[in-house]
């Protein structure tokens, strides 16, 4: 005879519970009495449920989580929600910036903040970066260049899951010519004030191109996932060029460039052709799947890996006559799991770490006037509903 779930031993029912995210729980709660009692004094439940509803995961091997029993991760847990939805800091500190901080070049996570770091205050181009745990108490700066570079155009860190940061500077090479290389280095190196190379890298620098001395730096978003490294690149500065054959030059050099970063290995002969006013947003919904802003056809476009073909389209809302879109920015934190989740915890300094199943994508964007007037505009996107708009769009 068929068996009630309800009719389960006790045990086994908070084992299946434990699988359900914290939404169908409450309706479990509201369905079922002995279930809701279950559910009301299981501790363990209680706190897989919290975990979720914050969208974080608890780092196994935090000094101050082993070791507790289930009630005394729950109160850290109570304490870390209460004190920024309460904006309630452990402590306020005040860091000394005593060198020329790039806001061109910035980065933070829950464990450090990172700043670029200039050399000329009429012409603040990063040259290097500036690293500071978040953790309360003093902290000093700790610097990281990855060589002499006439400048780092911009970079990307992921230093839970891979350890890595992999910057893209653009420098010289000789008398007529300049040089974009991707640098591949150990992040734990860099914050103890060593420059070191990601020991899972072929190669430590990747050259990527050769570029003319008046073509100007060059726009840079880059991101990663997995073994594969993702960044756009414009030179927005030669589209102006008196003569054809520049702007020619700079278009097809302008596009979508993706490399195994472990093997330094292009993964497409040529980058993804890309057509745009200004920094392109970029950042990865999957390890096989991009998203991508175009200005040209006022979208987001989702791109599958490493065909670089369009799957799908996200059209933006119409613009006024004669407004144009801008420059794009994403910023997404965590980027999608890749590794064994043991090894982003044994990396972390922080006790609860984002669950990369509930990561926001922050975009923003600027629109232009016909009065070169401009307007930022943002917005966030859950990137699980993104690819489950995506899942039920698919034939």
């Amino acid at each position: 005879m068929p068996v009630s779930f309800t009719d389960l031993p006790s045990e086994l029912i908070l084992a299946c519970l434990e699988y359900l995210p914290y939404t169908e729980l409450g309706a479990c709660l509201l369905a079922n009495r002995h279930l809701n009692s279950l559910i009301r004094n299981s501790p363990r439940t209680l706190y897989l449920a919290e975990q979720s509803l914050a969208g974080v995961d608890a780092n196994p091997f935090h000094p101050a989580i082993s070791g507790l029993c289930v009630e005394e991760k729950r109160a850290l847990l109570h304490e870390r929600e209460d004190r920024w939805l309460f904006f309630r800091p452990v402590s306020l500190e005040y860091p000394e910036i005593d060198f020329l901080a790039s806001r061109a070049v910035y980065w933070i996570s829950g464990d450090y903040w990172v700043i670029g770091d200039a050399v000329d205050p009429a012409f603040p181009r990063s040259v290097g970066l500036k690293f500071l745990r978040t953790t309360p108490g003093p902290s000093q700066w700790t610097k990281a260049s990855p060589g002499t570079v006439l400048r780092l155009v911009d970079f990307v860190a992921v230093p839970e899951e891979l350890d890595l940061i992999a910057m893209i500077t653009h420098s010289p090479s000789g008398q007529s010519t300049s040089s974009i290389h991707i640098h591949l280095l150990s992040f734990s190196s860099l914050t103890t004030g060593t420059v070191g190379p990601h020991p899972l890298a072929a190669s430590s620098v990747i050259h990527v191109l050769d570029a003319g001395p008046y073509d100007g730096g060059p726009s840079v978003t880059i991101d990663i996932s997995g073994r594969t490294l993702a960044f756009c690149m414009l030179y927005l500065s030669a589209r102006d060029e008196d003569n054809e054959e520049g702007r020619e030059h700079a278009r097809k050099r302008d596009g979508l460039y993706l490399y195994d970063w472990q093997t330094g290995k292009r993964m497409t002969e040529e980058p993804l052709p890309v057509h745009h006013n200004g920094a392109v947003g970029l950042t990865f919904l999957s390890p096989d799947l991009l998203l991508l802003s175009n200005t040209s056809t006022n979208s987001l476009d989702i791109l599958s890996i490493p065909t670089l073909t369009i799957t799908h389209t996200l059209a933006l809302p119409e613009l006024q006559a004669r407004h144009q879109l801008c420059p794009f920015q994403f910023r997404t934190l965590p980027n999608p799991a890749w590794a064994d989740p043991r090894t982003r915890f044994s990396r972390s300094y922080t006790r609860f770490l984002p669950d990369p199943e509930r990561t926001l994508v922050q975009c923003a964007f600027q629109t232009m006037s016909p009065m070169y007037e401009y307007t930022l505009h943002v917005f966030v996107l859950r990137r699980a509903a993104v690819l489950d708009v995506r899942s039920r769009l698919v034939l």
